[in-house]
Protein backbone atom coordinates (compact mmCIF):
# COMPACT_ATOMS: atom_id res chain seq x y z
CA UNK A 1 0.00 0.00 0.00
CA UNK A 2 2.76 2.42 0.98
CA UNK A 3 4.82 1.29 -2.00
CA UNK A 4 1.92 2.10 -4.35
CA UNK A 5 1.64 5.61 -2.93
CA UNK A 6 5.39 6.05 -3.20
CA UNK A 7 5.39 4.90 -6.83
CA UNK A 8 2.52 7.27 -7.64
CA UNK A 9 4.45 10.11 -6.04
CA UNK A 10 7.56 9.26 -8.03
CA UNK A 11 5.55 9.10 -11.27
CA UNK A 12 3.91 12.44 -10.46
CA UNK A 13 7.23 14.08 -9.70
CA UNK A 14 8.71 12.75 -12.93
CA UNK A 15 5.78 14.18 -14.92
CA UNK A 16 6.14 17.50 -13.09
CA UNK A 17 9.86 17.60 -13.81
CA UNK A 18 9.27 16.92 -17.53
CA UNK A 19 6.66 19.68 -17.55
CA UNK A 20 9.05 22.16 -15.91
CA UNK A 21 11.77 21.34 -18.44
CA UNK A 22 9.29 21.78 -21.29
CA UNK A 23 8.23 25.16 -19.89
CA UNK A 24 11.90 26.13 -19.66
CA UNK A 25 12.46 25.13 -23.31
CA UNK A 26 9.41 27.15 -24.36
CA UNK A 27 10.75 30.20 -22.51
CA UNK A 28 14.13 29.73 -24.20
CA UNK A 29 12.41 29.57 -27.60
CA UNK A 30 10.47 32.75 -26.81
CA UNK A 31 13.72 34.45 -25.79
CA UNK A 32 15.43 33.40 -29.02
CA UNK A 33 12.49 34.73 -31.06
CA UNK A 34 12.51 38.07 -29.22
CA UNK A 35 16.27 38.39 -29.68
CA UNK A 36 15.98 37.71 -33.43
CA UNK A 37 13.19 40.24 -33.71
CA UNK A 38 15.19 42.82 -31.78
CA UNK A 39 18.15 42.29 -34.10
CA UNK A 40 15.85 42.87 -37.09
CA UNK A 41 14.60 46.10 -35.50
CA UNK A 42 18.17 47.24 -34.85
CA UNK A 43 19.07 46.53 -38.47
CA UNK A 44 16.01 48.50 -39.63
CA UNK A 45 17.08 51.42 -37.42
CA UNK A 46 20.57 51.29 -38.85
CA UNK A 47 19.23 51.24 -42.43
CA UNK A 48 16.90 54.14 -41.68
CA UNK A 49 19.67 56.24 -40.15
CA UNK A 50 21.84 55.52 -43.18
CA UNK A 51 19.01 56.62 -45.48
CA UNK A 52 18.39 59.79 -43.43
CA UNK A 53 22.03 60.76 -43.46
CA UNK A 54 22.42 60.05 -47.16
CA UNK A 55 22.84 62.79 -49.68
CA UNK A 56 20.19 61.39 -51.99
CA UNK A 57 17.48 63.90 -52.98
CA UNK A 58 14.47 61.60 -52.47
CA UNK A 59 15.51 60.93 -48.91
CA UNK A 60 15.85 64.63 -48.17
CA UNK A 61 12.22 65.23 -49.18
CA UNK A 62 10.64 63.18 -46.37
CA UNK A 63 12.52 63.77 -43.11
CA UNK A 64 9.31 63.85 -41.05
CA UNK A 65 8.39 60.33 -42.27
CA UNK A 66 11.82 59.01 -41.39
CA UNK A 67 11.70 60.64 -37.97
CA UNK A 68 8.29 59.11 -37.28
CA UNK A 69 9.49 55.66 -38.38
CA UNK A 70 12.64 56.00 -36.31
CA UNK A 71 10.57 56.82 -33.24
CA UNK A 72 8.36 53.76 -33.69
CA UNK A 73 11.37 51.51 -34.28
CA UNK A 74 13.06 52.77 -31.12
CA UNK A 75 9.85 52.22 -29.15
CA UNK A 76 9.64 48.67 -30.53
CA UNK A 77 13.28 48.10 -29.57
CA UNK A 78 12.51 49.15 -25.99
CA UNK A 79 9.48 46.84 -25.85
CA UNK A 80 11.59 43.95 -27.11
CA UNK A 81 14.29 44.72 -24.54
CA UNK A 82 11.65 44.44 -21.82
CA UNK A 83 10.34 41.18 -23.27
CA UNK A 84 13.86 39.75 -23.38
CA UNK A 85 14.34 40.51 -19.69
CA UNK A 86 10.98 38.87 -18.89
CA UNK A 87 11.92 35.78 -20.87
CA UNK A 88 15.27 35.54 -19.07
CA UNK A 89 13.46 35.77 -15.74
CA UNK A 90 11.00 33.09 -16.87
CA UNK A 91 13.84 30.79 -17.90
CA UNK A 92 15.51 31.17 -14.50
CA UNK A 93 12.22 30.62 -12.69
CA UNK A 94 11.40 27.46 -14.64
CA UNK A 95 14.96 26.16 -14.26
CA UNK A 96 14.81 26.72 -10.50
CA UNK A 97 11.42 25.03 -10.23
CA UNK A 98 12.66 22.07 -12.26
CA UNK A 99 15.76 21.78 -10.08
CA UNK A 100 13.63 21.77 -6.92
CA UNK A 101 11.37 19.08 -8.33
CA UNK A 102 14.47 17.10 -9.31
CA UNK A 103 15.79 17.37 -5.76
CA UNK A 104 12.46 16.17 -4.36
CA UNK A 105 12.48 13.29 -6.84
CA UNK A 106 16.00 12.36 -5.75
CA UNK A 107 14.92 12.35 -2.10
CA UNK A 108 11.88 10.19 -2.84
CA UNK A 109 14.01 7.78 -4.89
CA UNK A 110 16.51 7.61 -2.03
CA UNK A 111 13.69 6.91 0.43
CA UNK A 112 12.37 4.18 -1.87
CA UNK A 113 15.81 2.61 -2.13
CA UNK A 114 16.20 2.71 1.66
CA UNK A 115 12.82 1.05 2.01
CA UNK A 116 13.81 -1.69 -0.46
CA UNK A 117 17.11 -2.19 1.38
CA UNK A 118 15.31 -2.35 4.72
CA UNK A 119 12.81 -4.88 3.40
CA UNK A 120 15.65 -6.99 2.00
CA UNK A 121 17.43 -6.86 5.34
CA UNK A 122 14.25 -7.80 7.23
CA UNK A 123 13.64 -10.71 4.86
CA UNK A 124 17.20 -11.88 5.40
CA UNK A 125 16.83 -11.61 9.19
CA UNK A 126 13.51 -13.47 9.07
CA UNK A 127 15.20 -16.24 7.07
CA UNK A 128 18.06 -16.49 9.56
CA UNK A 129 15.68 -16.55 12.53
CA UNK A 130 13.52 -19.27 10.93
CA UNK A 131 16.62 -21.36 10.15
CA UNK A 132 17.77 -21.13 13.79
CA UNK A 133 14.48 -22.43 15.15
Amino acid sequence: MVADAREKRIAGLRRLMRLQRQLQRLAEADLAHAMREREEVRQAIENLVDAMSGMSTPHNLFPHLYASRLGSLKARDQVLAGQIELHKTRINTERTRGDRVGERLDRVNLDRQRHVDDETLFDLLDGVIKDNR
